[in-house]
C-alpha cells in the first residue's frame, strides 16, 4: 500500500509540473542587435574627466576595458532603428504587417515625445508605437506586454532596446562611466498558436530601493539622501553591499521561483544569460545563484552594461555564432536600478 500511495504521490508531482508548463501561444521569430563603430577605452575616460592615472584603474574596478558609443549627433532613436530595419530586412517581414512597436530606451531621446514615437518614422511604420521604462529589464517588460497583445488580436509585434547611458549620462564618477556603454537588439515577437518556445517570463520591483540608482532630470526634485556633488548627475550608491545584499536577499529566490513555477531544474538549461552590471556584482551573481560558468556568456569586458539592449544583444550573438542549439532552454536574469528584475525561460 505505501509503493502504492508512493507511485501516486510522484505521478501527482509529474502531473502537477507538466500543466505548469504551458508555453505561451508566441515565438521569436527572428533577433538583430547593434553596436557602434565607435569605442572609447578607459585611458580616454580618465583623459576625458581631467583625471591623472591609468585606465587600468577603472578595469580593476568594474571589469571592463572598452565600450562602444554612438556619435555627437546620434541617439538611440537611430540605434533602434537599425535593429527594426535590420530584423524586418532579414525576415522578410512587410512593414506594414507589424502591429505594434514597443522600445525601451536608456536614457530616453527626449521628454516628449516618446522615442518609440520617433523610431516609428526612422523605421516607416505604421503602426502604434510606445515606450517602456523599466531599467535593464526594458525588454523583457517589452516582450511581457506584446504578448498580452498577441494572446488576443495582434499577431506581430516589434520589442526593441536601446541604451545610451555611456554618452548621455552625465558622469561625476570615472567608475560610473566605465560601466556603460552604447547598444541596441530587439525581437520579432509573433502569434503562434502551435509554438512551445516561451516557457515562463516574469517582472518583479522593489521599489524601496530607488534611491541607490538615480539619474535626475533637470527638472527633477532630487530625494535628500543624494549627496550634493550628485545632485545634478547619475548616482549610485557607494556601498555595494546594498547589491550584493539584494543578490541573496531578492534576485536568488526571484530566480529560483521561476524553476518553481515552470517545473524545469537548472540543469535543463542549456545557456544563461545573466545581466551584466558590472563584472565583480556579475561574478556574485552567478557564484551565489550557482550557475556553472561554463553555461553563462559574457561581453561585459568588450562592452560594457548595455542597460535594456544587453539581453536581445547576448541573445542575437549566440544565435549567429552558434551557440545557442537547437532545442536548447535559454534562461534570461536580469535586475537594475529601481530596484527592477526580469527573467524569462524560452526554447530556440
Amino acid at each position: 500500500m505505501s509503493g502504492f500511495r508512493e507511485t501516486l504521490n510522484r505521478n501527482k508531482k509529474e502531473i502537477e509540473a507538466y500543466m505548469r508548463v504551458k508555453p505561451l501561444p508566441v515565438k521569436i521569430a527572428h533577433v538583430a542587435s547593434y553596436v557602434p563603430e565607435k569605442t572609447i577605452d578607459n585611458d580616454e575616460i580618465m583623459r576625458q574627466m581631467a583625471l591623472t592615472g591609468s585606465g587600468n584603474l577603472l578595469y580593476r574596478a568594474v571589469g571592463s576595458k572598452e565600450k562602444r558609443v554612438i556619435e555627437k549627433d546620434q541617439m538611440g532613436s537611430d540605434m533602434l532603428a537599425k535593429v527594426g530595419l535590420k530584423i524586418l530586412q532579414e525576415s522578410n517581414t512587410d512593414p506594414s504587417s507589424i502591429d505594434k512597436l514597443i522600445c525601451s530606451c536608456d536614457p530616453a531621446d527626449q521628454a516628449a515625445p516618446d522615442t518609440a514615437v520617433v523610431t516609428q518614422a526612422k523605421i516607416g511604420l505604421s503602426c502604434p508605437a510606445f515606450g517602456v521604462s523599466m531599467s535593464c529589464v526594458g525588454w523583457l517588460c517589452g516582450i511581457n506586454i506584446a504578448i498580452g497583445f498577441l494572446a488576443k488580436d495582434d499577431n506581430k509585434i516589434l520589442v526593441l532596446s536601446a541604451c545610451t547611458g555611456g554618452s548621455k549620462y552625465f558622469f561625476k564618477n570615472p567608475m560610473h562611466r566605465a560601466i556603460f556603454g552604447d547598444g541596441a537588439g530587439g525581437a520579432l515577437l509573433e502569434k503562434d498558436e502551435r509554438a512551445e518556445q516561451i516557457l515562463q517570463i516574469d517582472l518583479l520591483t522593489l521599489g524601496q530601493y530607488y534611491k541607490d540608482i538615480f539619474a535626475p532630470n533637470p527638472w527633477t526634485t532630487v530625494p535628500k539622501e543624494i549627496p550634493d556633488p550628485y545632485r545634478d548627475a547619475f548616482f549610485m550608491n557607494p556601498d555595494n553591499r546594498v547589491f550584493f545584499d539584494g543578490v541573496d536577499r531578492h534576485i536568488r529566490p526571484f530566480y529560483l521561483k521561476q524553476f518553481e513555477v515552470s517545473g524545469l531544474k537548472p540543469e535543463d538549461i542549456s545557456l544563461f544569460l545573466v545581466h551584466q552590471a558590472s563584472m565583480p556584482l556579475f561574478n556574485y551573481t552567478v557564484e551565489s545563484l550557482r550557475i556553472p560558468k561554463d553555461r553563462v556568456t559574457d561581453s561585459f569586458w568588450m562592452y560594457g552594461n548595455t542597460v535594456s539592449a544587453e539581453l536581445p544583444i547576448l541573445l542575437d550573438q549566440e544565435l549567429r555564432s552558434g551557440g545557442i542549439k537547437k532545442g536548447g532552454l535559454v534562461y534570461f536574469l536580469t535586475y537594475g536600478a529601481g530596484f527592477t528584475a526580469g527573467a524569462m525561460i524560452a526554447r530556440f
